[in-house]
């Protein structure tokens, strides 16, 4: 009976070792932060770079052949710097929920996985902001689409529990109220990011 017993706690704990090893080789929650940095296109006006950042959480779902995907749930910081003659140096930025969905591919090297992906996202705003001078106002959302949308092309590597990576995005909705989209070309942020996610 002993001998029974024994062997079911043996066979139990293979089992249940055995499971535990695979719903962590199924998916990782993580957290995943980093620099954006973006910028709209102006109707002949002086443009450059604003830097903002991004910060969430996230899930990683591995799936057979070297894909997996990850989705993110984050604040997203995007905006664009400008400097005009008639109305002097400014920026706006535009805060955002966001919820990009990350498609990887990439081969297990044992050490690391380098990869690609390709990431639809859509967001909705809650932060408008603009500067003029050293004087910053809240924006108005009147006129304002605040629902954003756009996709992401980039790639990373994954190191342990760490992943580094890099994308550009395009977005395809105005994301600026009246009167200052007045002054851009199209008002659409696009950009670089930067990102370090760790895996748990």
């Amino acid at each position: 009976m002993k001998k029974f017993l024994c062997a079911i706690a043996v066979v139990s704990a293979i089992f249940i070792a055995g499971a535990s090893n695979a719903y962590a080789q199924i998916g990782h929650f993580g957290v995943v932060g980093g620099m954006t940095f973006s910028k709209a296109n102006f109707d002949e006006v002086k443009n450059m770079n604003y830097t903002g950042f991004h910060a969430g959480v996230t899930y990683q779902l591995n799936l057979p052949l070297g894909f997996s995907i990850q989705p993110e749930l984050l604040y997203q910081q995007r905006g664009t710097k400008y400097n005009d003659a008639t109305r002097g140096a400014g920026r706006t930025a535009v805060g955002f929920i966001e919820l990009p969905v990350n498609v990887q591919w990439g081969p297990d090297l044992v050490l690391f996985r380098p990869y690609i992906e390709l990431s639809p996202y859509v967001g909705y705003a809650v932060m408008n902001k603009y500067t003029i001078g050293n004087t910053s106002f809240n924006g108005d959302w009147g006129g304002m689409n605040r629902w954003e949308y756009g996709i992401g092309l980039g790639v990373g590597v994954e190191i342990w529990k760490f992943q580094l990576s890099g994308k550009y995005c395009w977005s395809f909705g105005s994301n600026l109220p009246d009167g200052v989209s007045d002054m851009f070309k199209d008002a659409k942020f696009g950009g670089f990011e930067l990102s370090l996610a760790v895996l748990f």
